[in-house]
């Protein structure tokens, strides 16, 4: 497996313009992403995405993409987030063409807490609610509940998880790196 990474300072005189930009390339699976997030405001950033799965590995499948759009609003202890995600030839979510996926979670305590809404057309609608403990700077830990409700032709009964999530996040950057509650 192959990774290559781009930052912004790559991009000069680009950078200011665009932000950061992430590539992503998988030599073994056929496949790539990149993803473009640039700060807004203080308290607003914007990303936008594409993810190719190339699955030259079976024949019988075509290769899939998955493009987004998502905005997060932070303005402490809140955040927000909204995102749009178009889906062409999935194979998990054969019949579903579009996502949208909407949360907040505010820091409460030693962590934070986290509701999010996910509905796939035709597939699925989720929510989930979950806590993060930050133990340390790289170290959180906390539970994950979802519920998920099918919205498939194919009805399947509805299904309730419940987890616990251990996150250790790499790097002197780390709590600059962590990712929402629900990853």
């Amino acid at each position: 497996m192959q990774l290559e990474y781009i930052k912004n300072k790559d991009f000069y005189p680009f950078g200011e313009v665009i932000g950061q930009v992430f590539f992503l390339k998988f030599k073994s699976l056929d496949s790539s992403s990149i993803r473009i997030s640039k700060k807004i405001t203080s308290s607003i950033k914007a990303q936008v995405s594409y993810v190719r799965l190339g699955n030259s590995h079976d024949s019988k499948l075509r290769s899939e993409g998955l493009m987004s759009i998502g905005v997060l609003y932070q303005k402490n202890p809140w955040s927000v987030w909204f995102e749009a995600i178009h889906l062409d030839h999935s194979q998990k979510y054969k019949d579903s063409r579009f996502a949208i996926n909407v949360g907040a979670s505010r820091i409460v305590g030693f962590g934070e807490l986290a509701a999010e809404l996910t509905y796939i057309n035709n597939a699925i609608l989720q929510l989930a609610l979950g806590y993060r403990l930050e133990l340390t700077r790289s170290l959180s830990i906390g539970p994950e509940l979802r519920y998920t409700w099918s919205q498939a032709a194919k009805k399947k009964p509805d299904e309730l998880f419940v987890g616990m999530r251990l996150e250790y996040v790499f790097g002197k950057d780390a709590k600059f790196n962590k990712q929402p509650v629900f990853g």
